[in-house]
């Protein structure tokens, strides 16, 4: 076999090599998205969205709209009890947040600096509005 056959042979094995890679990287994406997109929505509470921690660093993907809320009291959701959550962390935790009755990323990155929680159940709810609120 001469040194043409080689090169080309190479290439070959470098170029399906490498569309294998390309395909396996972008089904991993996709599927890593499809996880982010699910757990945004309150499908899957297991996953924990990056840049929703205490420190509010990294990315944080906001919902795509507001729902009316439900306990728990969760990112995505807006209304009354959300105002009630922004104005406690504001007043008891020094949030300096928006009350806006939506909540969105730094809601939820300033609820879990003060609790450890992401969202709100209606124990917490219950607990919070004796503590605060007598």
């Amino acid at each position: 076999m001469d040194n043409t056959t080689k090169i080309i042979i190479g290439a070959g094995v470098l170029t399906i090599g490498g569309t294998a890679a390309y395909f396996i990287v972008k089904n991993k994406q996709k599927k890593d998205l499809d996880k982010l997109k699910a757990a945004e929505q309150g499908q899957n509470p297991s996953i924990t969205l990056p840049g929703n921690t205490s420190s509010g660093s990294g990315l944080c993907i906001p919902p795509v709209h507001y729902t009316s809320e439900t306990f728990p009291i969760r990112k995505g959701m807006k209304g009354k009890g959300v105002s009630f959550i922004q104005q406690t962390l504001n007043k008891y935790f020094g949030a300096n947040l928006k009350v806006d009755s939506k909540f969105g990323c730094k809601t939820e990155a300033a609820l879990f600096k003060a609790t450890g929680k992401k969202q709100v159940s209606l124990d917490d709810w219950k607990k919070y509005q004796k503590k605060y609120f007598k």
